[in-house]
């Protein structure tokens, strides 16, 4: 798919092509992306090797190159089932620990725990990025896990897109992974949306109501200079404008595949879920975008450790009691069940980060990078 956004192009066109884009896919195949940081192999600094690591990736597609040039991405081919995106995601990462062997480590950080990180750019879309937005761009050294999940039509994926929004926090609560920030324990389960927030577009997507409307916004951003390109849509939550895809965006990189695959069997439960509902018009209204980032608040300072609101009622209960209550209206959607959701409920990855302490976190998330 090509751009479909651009300076003089319509909201009719894109809109066609985000149609064409979402309908093409095979429904409810996944794929996944991760961020991994690069650090020396005789210390906790971050090192700028992502250019030697491409050599040693000899073209593989699954490899891409990010901002940073202490950073690299490894993304999963669509696949039907979480048992195959398990087994693709277990791959990439041994691969990138051959790729790295000599050079870097690698480490699936949300932020790096124990130093500031500015990073310089080093590739085209790098340079755009820090002369438009300059250290603010370079202060984005951040490692997400990113799921997308194919739901069959542009007009379901839009109504599950809008409902999606009020979940976001629930995952981000689960996923938080990023209590320490240059060194110093930031008392907070993750500072990655904090650190993210600085720039624009990012945090909870406005709801979209049509594709219609959705081509609208992208067209506006191409025609007033906002958006050069439709990725630039940076929210926790998209609609892919090339992939066809919902991109959940919203969890901080996790320090295992384990930890990871648990976040991506509940977002796949969770689409299905929803997409089940849109199906069947029993999706409401979408939530007020303010009320969901209280939560995504609540999910940055507590993780599951603090309490949500919901956002209709305005009742408050614990984040961990909410999340376990939504696993089990999910779990007939999984493909296996959400046994490793509940783990990570459990012993969530923020807290084994803190256990390691800020010194020696480098060391722990290198050490379970393969594993």
């Amino acid at each position: 798919m090509t751009l479909v956004a651009g300076p003089g192009r319509s909201a009719a066109t894109i809109a066609e092509r985000l149609r064409a884009a979402a309908d093409s896919v095979t429904p409810f195949t996944v794929g996944v992306e991760e961020e991994y940081l690069l650090v020396g192999l005789d210390g906790p600094s971050l090192v700028d090797r992502a250019a030697l690591i491409a050599a040693g990736a000899d073209r593989d597609p699954r490899f891409r190159r990010e901002l940073p040039p202490c950073q690299i991405e490894m993304a999963t081919p669509p696949r039907s089932s979480t048992r195959e995106v398990e087994a693709e995601l277990r791959a990439a990462r041994q691969a990138v620990a051959r790729w790295c062997t000599g050079r870097a480590r690698p480490m699936a950080a949300a932020v790096h725990p124990a130093e500031a990180t500015f990073a310089a750019a080093d590739t085209p879309r790098g340079a755009e990025l820090v002369a438009r937005y300059g250290w603010l761009a370079r202060s984005q050294v951040l490692g997400s896990l990113q799921v997308h999940v194919a739901v069959g039509s542009a007009d379901r994926l839009v109504a599950v897109h809008d409902e999606l929004r009020a979940h976001l926090p629930h995952l981000a609560g689960l996923a938080a992974a990023a209590p320490f920030g240059e060194g110093v324990d930031r008392e907070m389960a993750s500072i990655r949306p904090i650190i993210a927030s600085m720039l624009p577009r990012q945090g909870t997507p406005p709801p979209l109501g049509s594709v219609d409307a959705y081509a609208a916004e992208l067209g506006w951003g191409a025609d007033s200079g906002a958006l050069d390109d439709p990725t630039q849509w940076w929210w926790e939550l998209r609609p892919h404008p090339r992939h066809g895809t919902l991109e959940v965006r919203v969890a901080d990189a996790q320090p295992r595949v384990e930890d990871s695959m648990a976040v991506v069997e509940v977002v796949v439960a969770l689409v299905r879920w929803l997409a089940a509902r849109a199906d069947a018009g029993d999706l409401p209204p979408p939530a007020a975008t303010w009320r969901i980032e209280e939560n995504r608040w609540a999910a940055a300072i507590s993780g599951l450790a603090g309490t949500f609101t919901d956002v209709r009622t305005g009742r408050r209960r614990a984040a961990d009691a909410v999340l376990g209550s939504l696993l089990d209206e999910v779990a007939p959607w999984s493909e296996r069940g959400l046994t490793r959701a509940r783990r990570l409920i459990e012993d969530p990855s923020y807290r084994r980060i803190l256990a390691w302490g800020p010194g020696d976190a480098v060391d722990g998330l290198a050490g379970a990078f393969a594993g």
